[in-house]
């Protein structure tokens, strides 16, 4: 029915329907409405979306199978987005009942629970998180600006809020990079948590909202500085290197250390982790050269 083939339907018995064929369904008008429904629910999402049912059209060997893709792939967003979100809320509860547990006083621990509930169900940040949700490349932009503008508990509180938006936005690239700055302001957190997010955000920027390679580029190179000192304190210099090789991992090199030297205004050092890997991406070069040349 939301896709426009079945007008209507009536359960006779268990397991058994009478269905009422739309007969003046048309490929066309089968977009049409798979696209409408995607904008009630995730405007970002549209684009990619788009070229996911041009596949399905060119791919399907006659209507019934065009029919039986696109439905799989209203299924697949489906899940993606209500699933992911409720998973989501119930990794919110997790974390906020972990970070409680760290105190031993239940008095204590009923006051961090109820603080953290309350600011997440605040609305004060709501046009700051409207900004982010709407923006063209998902409000990494606006982050990067937020944390040069913003006093500490205004961060925190949009940090904070932002948890809320993964239930009907849980692969916005924007609010899941929110989530990895929300770790910084807990108390206890995992390396492996903190990866997972990372690495979440970078894969839904490319794979469903198509941000540019340069904005992704820009907002990496400016969060790797950002908790440069957090990571190396609370896990060691080790597992900062290991992070900054495992991004690289998907972007150009040299493109990447064009952001990190823009991000350090061009005057400082280069972080550790990037000339090493620099370094390493040079010398393979050099090997290579000099065995095509036969000089190895």
């Amino acid at each position: 029915m939301l896709i426009g083939v079945i007008d209507d339907y009536l359960l006779i018995k268990e397991s058994e329907y009478e269905i009422k064929i739309n007969r003046k369904f048309n490929r066309s008008s089968i977009k049409e409405n798979y696209i409408e429904y995607i904008k009630k629910y995730n405007q970002q999402r549209v684009n990619g979306e788009i070229q996911s049912i041009e596949v399905c059209d060119n791919s399907a060997n006659n209507d019934k199978d065009y029919i039986l893709k696109v439905c799989e792939l209203m299924l697949i967003f489906n899940y993606s987005i209500i699933e992911k979100g409720r998973v989501e809320q119930i990794r919110l509860m997790y974390d906020i009942a972990k970070q409680a547990s760290q105190e031993k006083d239940e008095i204590k621990q009923d006051e961090y629970i109820r603080k953290r509930i309350i600011g997440v169900l605040s609305i004060t940040e709501r046009n700051t998180l409207s900004v982010i949700l709407d923006s063209k490349n998902c409000g990494l932009i606006q982050i990067i600006d937020l944390m040069g503008t913003s006093n500490k508990e205004k961060f925190k509180a949009i940090v904070s809020q932002g948890r809320r938006e993964l239930e009907s936005h849980p692969d916005h690239p924007g609010i899941l990079f929110l989530t990895v700055l929300d770790l910084f302001e807990q108390e206890n957190f995992s390396y492996n948590d903190l990866t997972q997010r990372v690495n979440a955000a970078i894969n839904s920027a490319f794979e469903n909202y198509n941000i540019s390679n340069e904005v992704i580029l820009r907002f990496m190179a400016w969060l790797l500085n950002k908790i440069y000192s957090k990571i190396t304190m609370r896990f060691g210099y080790k597992k900062y290197e290991e992070l900054c090789v495992e991004i690289l991992k998907v972007f150009d090199l040299e493109e990447f250390v064009k952001q990190i030297y823009i991000q350090n205004n061009s005057d400082q050092t280069l972080p550790a982790p990037f000339i090493k890997v620099q370094t390493i991406k040079l010398a393979n070069d050099a090997v290579k050269v000099l065995s095509n040349k036969g000089e190895i």
